[in-house]
């Protein structure tokens, strides 16, 4: 209960200081339990806070093959893609539909950008996917996804957010 309270007074803080009224927006972390990913939406909501960002990198290893793989520190890109899209779900099926999403954690294509956006996510961030494919990346992932939205008849993107939650 003391983290919701200090949460919660952090953000009070933060709006009451927010006299520009710059968008807050709150970042999770995909090792986060749904629990505590739950109460950061309430607690979220309850502040009227502009948005969430999922997800940060993860520290977790499972499933990772890589030489490297006991190396410490946060890990981002493709190892974290179905980690973060879940968490977004997550939080998607617990907001209310005008608390966006910023969805992070392994978009490097249309595709993966995609599931985001089905998931719940209304802003797609990319970070390791411009480092590992350089700056024609997000020319790429648009015009894929222009093609992904006609193929399922979306008429926008706003239309195709969250539709793998109904």
């Amino acid at each position: 209960m003391w983290i919701r309270d200090s949460l919660r007074t952090v953000f009070e803080t933060l709006e009451a200081e927010n006299d520009d009224d710059v968008p807050i927006l709150v970042k999770i972390g995909p090792d986060s339990p749904e629990e505590s990913m739950l109460d950061l939406v309430d607690i979220v909501e309850e502040c009227d806070l502009d948005g969430i960002v999922a997800t940060n990198t993860t520290t977790s290893r499972e499933g990772l093959e890589s030489p490297r793989g006991e190396e410490w520190g946060g890990l981002s890109g493709n190892p974290l893609r179905e980690r973060s899209t879940s968490a977004i779900r997550t939080l998607a099926r617990h907001t209310d539909d005008d608390l966006p999403i910023v969805g992070v954690g392994g978009v490097d294509s249309a595709r993966s950008a995609y599931e985001k956006i089905r998931a719940g996510a209304s802003l797609v961030q990319l970070y390791t996917g411009f480092v590992y494919g350089g700056p024609r990346t997000a020319k790429r992932i648009n015009q894929g996804l222009v093609e992904l939205l006609e193929r399922d008849e979306f008429s926008s993107v706003e239309d195709a957010v969250g539709a793998d939650l109904e």
